[in-house]
């Protein structure tokens, strides 16, 4: 659901649950709830460094909201969870922002999701009816139940998407301040493209330039991540921008939504002799695979400037 609510500083949330998210500050900090006081989110934030090489994709963290703070928020909405974190508002100075959320990775939906959720969910079946997924992807016990686990609702949702074959999947776009979610059933590269198509519409050359280098310097960062070395992220996404007004060629990605990040299993590392130890796994391959292929969409939108 997006909304605007400043003209310089405009707070837009294009996909994930409103309820999580209180904007504050004239809308340059975001604070952000943990649900059942679960810290893991805020946790892999604390891990990240400022010279870790994934830190220039994260949006500025400020620890946990002070309370000073809590008193410029409306009360209603902190008593939505017992703690908060606090983000900066990565559109902070943008005036007429498109914005993408794209959902890295071939599995969004990790082992806390499979821990937690398990109870089967009716109103989760039904939205796999309302989406349209192939009934013959259900199970016998799923159809005659009519209910599904959120974990299982997740892993539909990778499978009929381009998640499960590219490693990413556009969730949501939010042009002229209105919210876009119809996406889950898009599993051809192609319909992707229309996609970066459609964003990109009003977009400087030198801005989606600039998009293009994020993307691949983001490969090289998850690549070069001492954190992403140790842990695999999971359901995270990436949120591209730019500003539409003229005169403006500000843009940026940024990766988002870290409660799912888990630390890589002991077996996972081997012992290197002066360098200490370090995953022996391909880490967050799917991600930077995805990553690629976004960047590939993008190249080609590029390429259509020549024929303007």
């Amino acid at each position: 659901m997006g909304q605007k609510e400043d003209d310089v500083n405009p707070w837009i949330q294009v996909a994930g649950h409103s309820d999580c998210f209180v904007p504050f500050d004239e809308n340059r900090k975001v604070a952000k709830a943990m649900k059942s006081r679960d810290r893991s989110e805020y946790q892999n934030y604390l891990l990240i460094e400022e010279n870790d090489a994934l830190y220039q994709f994260l949006p500025q963290f400020h620890g946990l909201l002070e309370s000073d703070e809590k008193g410029t928020i409306n009360q209603e909405d902190l008593h939505k969870s017992e703690e908060w974190f606090v983000l900066t508002n990565v559109l902070t100075g943008y005036h007429d922002p498109v914005v993408m959320d794209v959902k890295m990775g071939r599995n969004t939906c990790g082992m806390r999701q499979l821990n937690v959720k398990l109870s089967k969910r009716p109103d989760l079946y039904q939205k796999c009816c309302d989406l349209g997924f192939p009934f013959e992807m259900l199970t016998d016990d799923e159809r005659r139940d009519e209910a599904v686990t959120k974990f299982r609702y997740a892993e539909l949702r990778d499978l009929v998407s381009t998640s499960s074959q590219y490693g990413f999947r556009v969730e949501a776009m939010n042009i002229d301040n209105f919210s876009k979610r119809d996406y889950a059933n898009a599993n051809q590269l192609e319909q992707s493209f229309l996609f970066c198509k459609q964003f990109a519409e009003n977009i400087s050359s030198r801005q989606l330039e600039h998009l293009i280098s994020r993307l691949k310097t983001f490969q090289t960062s998850v690549l070069q991540s001492k954190f992403c070395q140790s842990h695999q992220l999971i359901g995270s996404s990436l949120l591209i921008a730019y500003d539409r007004e003229a005169d403006c060629e500000q843009s940026g990605v940024w990766l988002i939504d870290l409660f799912q990040a888990t630390k890589f299993p002991p077996e996972a590392f081997i012992e290197d002799q002066g360098e200490g130890s370090y995953c022996n796994t391909l880490c967050n391959n799917d991600v930077i695979q995805g990553a690629s292929q976004l960047c590939r969409l993008f190249e080609r939108v590029l390429q259509t400037y020549s024929t303007r």
